[in-house]
């Protein structure tokens, strides 16, 4: 689990660490309900922000079209446009969500 004590981390991005924060205390315990209300509230934004969901395993899976998502029970599925690829993940597995700043992440540089 990631321990967080607050939404916001940088100027380019949220952070939900295990599904959603918890006012006032890290977020240190899971709920999977939690995680996709998180999903399905980022896929129903109007306009739409690109974010990115990151694994247990450490994969990240980035997300910048709502129609490549497929919001299921227990799991997630992501299609990838223009290819054969895709990715099924088990909501038990996600550990953090982000919001990408206009669909990228930002470099500085010299870094």
């Amino acid at each position: 689990m990631v321990q967080a004590k607050g939404p916001a981390i940088g100027r380019s991005h949220t952070r939900f660490a295990a599904g959603h924060w918890f006012e006032g205390a890290p977020a240190t315990c899971y709920c999977p309900d939690m995680t996709s209300d998180t999903i399905r509230e980022l896929l129903d934004r109007d306009p739409f922000e690109p974010f990115r969901i990151v694994t247990s395993a450490g994969e990240s899976f980035v997300v910048r079209d709502p129609h490549t998502v497929a919001l299921m029970k227990s799991e997630v599925f992501i299609a990838r446009p223009k290819s054969d690829r895709r990715a099924l993940i088990p909501l038990l597995r996600v550990v953090t969500v982000e919001t990408l700043d206009n669909g990228r992440t930002r470099r500085r540089r010299g870094a």
